[in-house]
């Protein structure tokens, strides 16, 4: 390929892309400005999870949720039902109480507004801040793919996948499990699967990751980013 139009393709993708940086010869490499040298605990994060419906090669969102930690405390929340625009399979909740759990259904998210609808406030939502998710490729994943679907540039945010993390972190339970990690944390947790409650319940967990990682000696965000490289 000829180098200009390689490096036009180049700059198309990665331009935008706060994660990555020129340097001074003019090649592309992680970025390594100033945030990198902040501690883990010091910064704003955006905790998130996606609830969808639809079949593997067709998914679609019906839920998005995400809580923006300051200090390491919850400071504020954006929760929405998201209309699918079309008819769904009544969707029923796990209960983690002996209680009945909440169904979603096709009345429900009538009344929801359109993916296209939420993304100015979701945008203004998360800002620059750091996104955290349980299982993150999956969620910026379904985020992604429905941006794409309305002709809107994906997520730039830099990542933390607590799911890589409590793997590698926290041994004796299935930590794939948020459940369990609720319970391991002793985190009151009054359902599963929808968003709205799993990502509250992550917002809680997460600062004692955070602690957890101090104790390993993992204080700072590129110290962060070489260990989750090696996961």
């Amino acid at each position: 390929m000829p180098p200009r139009l390689a490096d036009t393709m180049v700059c198309s993708i990665l331009e935008t892309d706060a994660r990555f940086e020129r340097n001074i010869n003019n090649k592309w490499k992680l970025f390594t400005g100033k945030q990198n040298d902040q501690k883990l605990k010091d910064q704003t994060y955006i905790v998130l999870d996606v609830e969808i419906v639809g079949s593997a090669s067709s998914p679609q969102i019906i839920e998005i949720a995400a809580y923006r930690l300051e200090n390491m405390k919850i400071a504020d929340q954006y929760c929405t039902f998201v209309n699918p625009g079309r008819t769904i399979t009544p969707k029923i909740l796990p209960q983690m109480s002996e209680e009945i759990g909440q169904t979603i259904t096709t009345e429900i998210l009538q009344e929801a507004p359109a993916f296209q609808q939420i993304l100015t406030g979701f945008f203004k939502f998360i800002k620059d801040g750091i996104l955290v998710a349980h299982n993150a490729h999956f969620d910026l994943r379904m985020i992604n793919r429905e941006l794409k679907r309305v002709g809107h540039k994906k997520l730039v945010n830099r990542t933390i996948d607590t799911l890589k993390i409590t793997r590698r972190m926290i041994k004796g339970i299935d930590t794939q499990k948020l459940p369990n990690l609720a319970y391991y944390f002793n985190i009151p947790m009054n359902q599963h699967h929808l968003a709205k409650e799993d990502a509250r319940v992550l917002a809680k967990i997460f600062p004692f990751l955070i602690e957890i990682l101090a104790d390993a000696q993992i204080e700072y965000l590129d110290q962060l980013t070489d260990f989750m490289i090696k996961l």
